[in-house]
């Protein structure tokens, strides 16, 4: 009876659970009473997930099942009309499969990377590598490798709907148990086709690149992580602007990262081997089996800074990054050292691939990377980013008050402080942070204000680091110029400009007049 295989067939995966937790979790959980730590907590988390949340989930429900089997005939599993506060079968089904949904999310998402962390683990980690040979010679592993104790969990959820499809098969739809085992199948079928969700698409083509790079760090497997574009360029010598090697640059939402080429005729799209588009336009790609990439750097975006290349030399570009600021990491996820490419040597050189659309792929591979630079400045729940055209220069913008300014792990070379006239700032407050966390550019625009309140345009002033020194193109667009003064940061004096009136839309066209990204 489909009844009864359920909730037999429960009791043994429940028991492979206890096991699973008995031999490896309980030995090796950073966060439990072990004698000594073996593997730190990221690695734990990567190879084992969340395994004992599921299994004190799944324990709740075979006790429930227990119950019905115990309060009721296997014949008729639903409660009687009154008279009992225990739950029907549909009923104890549908709680449970609802209940299940995100932490086999967490554990269905984990397990897609937990081979290659485990592999890495067990070649890094000498006392991992022999904890597990030691549990696996222990009898009770039934000759049993880990994975056939991970796999337990992706195997159960395809079983529960099989079982509840045949449970429902036969039950009348004027029983009692029927909706809610309508219910039950609906969710189970759900997590089951977690491969459809946008976080295992993310998932899926961060393995897949992982797979094509040779080298590459663990760390990238992620479902937070999102490819979004690349780019075929020929790494430059700085001094001689000699080619030094073919490379292939990534843009993902939050690094960009640097591989070499096996030659200068390969192109990264046929490594890539591309098969779908699928994802918000970007590349899914299937990649071959042997990764014809090689891993030689990547850096967080948003310490990243673009700049024009060298001169005569066309479609040219340097990329610097900063570690003058650090990313806050959750406490469990090691920091890599794998960004030193990019923090040796100073910017790095690069020439783009001689291709048909040429200097067109470059700007648009330039303009994803400041738009995702963009995106990951916005700092907590308020954080916007803003986008707009400008004298024919794509300017974005990030918002802030000035509370969540100074806590912003990364900031934009320019920053605009806009300041009512009944409300001073402290200019140094926001402004405290030394070398290039500081911008580079600061413009101050004051609100004035005449009688009954009504604002009459703005004052302008500006202090940068650097000689400031305007494109006759910009200057001859922009209907009033204000003075430039070339004080260095933090002389907040008394060099306030003549009043930008309704003559001047510069700085309400800029940052103001524009869309929003969300």
């Amino acid at each position: 009876m489909a009844i009864e295989e359920l909730i037999e067939t429960e009791d043994a995966y429940v028991a492979k659970l206890r096991t699973t937790v008995k031999l490896f979790t309980q030995k090796l959980n950073p966060k439990g009473h072990v004698p000594r730590r073996i593997i730190d907590p990221y690695d734990y988390k990567k190879v084992f997930s969340n395994i004992e949340d599921l299994l004190a989930v799944n324990e709740k429900f075979l006790l429930d099942l227990f119950n019905c089997k115990t309060n009721y005939t296997i014949a008729d599993l639903a409660p009687p009309a009154g008279g009992t506060n225990v739950l029907g079968f549909g009923e104890v089904c549908a709680s449970h499969m609802a209940g299940f949904a995100e932490c086999y999310r967490t554990y269905l998402l984990n397990y897609f990377n937990a081979q290659v962390f485990h592999a890495s683990v067990m070649k890094n980690n000498s006392d991992y590598c022999r904890f597990i040979y030691e549990v696996l010679n222990d009898p009770q592993c039934e000759n049993k490798t880990l994975f056939d104790y991970l796999i337990e969990p992706p195997q159960r959820i395809g079983r529960y709907t099989m079982l509840l499809k045949n449970i429902l098969v036969h039950t009348s739809p004027e029983h009692p148990d029927y909706m809610p085992l309508r219910e039950a199948f609906a969710k189970a079928n759900e997590i089951a086709l977690l491969t459809d969700d946008e976080a295992t698409k993310r998932a899926t083509m961060c393995y897949a690149l992982f797979n094509s790079v040779k080298r590459a760090p663990c760390t990238m497997l992620s479902q937070h992580r999102t490819p979004i574009a690349f780019m075929d360029a020929s790494e430059l010598h700085r001094e001689t602007s000699k080619p030094k090697r073919p490379v292939t640059i990534v843009l993902f939402s939050d690094k960009i990262l640097v591989a070499e080429r096996p030659n200068y005729h390969s192109h990264g799209i046929d490594l890539l081997d591309p098969v779908d588009t699928s994802l918000d336009g970007f590349f899914s790609r299937n990649l071959s089996k042997d990764p014809n990439l090689k891993f030689r750097g990547w850096a967080d975006i948003e310490q990243v800074q673009f700049f024009k290349g060298a001169p005569g030399i066309p479609d040219t570009f340097l990329i610097s990054a900063s570690n003058a600021q650090q990313r806050s990491t959750d406490p469990a996820e090691p920091p890599d050292n794998l960004d030193a490419y990019f923090q040796s040597g100073g910017p790095r050189l690069f020439q783009a691939a001689v291709q048909p659309e040429g200097v067109q792929k470059l700007n648009e591979f330039i303009e994803a990377c400041h738009r995702a630079q963009a995106l990951t400045r916005r700092h907590g729940d308020t954080g916007k980013a803003r986008h707009s055209q400008w004298s024919e220069t794509n300017v974005y913008a990030n918002i802030y008050d000035t509370t969540s300014y100074p806590k912003a792990s990364y900031k934009n070379n320019i920053a605009v402080v806009f300041v009512e006239q009944d409300r001073p700032t402290n200019m140094e407050s926001l402004f405290a942070g030394k070398g290039s966390a500081t911008p580079w550019v600061v413009a101050l625009v004051q609100g004035r204000h005449k009688e009954g309140n009504r604002r009459d345009g703005f004052r302008f002033s500006i202090v940068s680091k650097v000689p400031l020194k305007p494109s006759r193109r910009i200057i001859q667009s922009t209907p009033c110029a204000a003075s430039i003064s070339n004080n260095p940061i933090g002389s907040w004096g008394s060099h306030v400009t003549e009043p930008i009136g309704k003559s001047m839309p510069l700085f309400p066209q800029v940052f103001w007049d524009n869309s929003e990204y969300t």
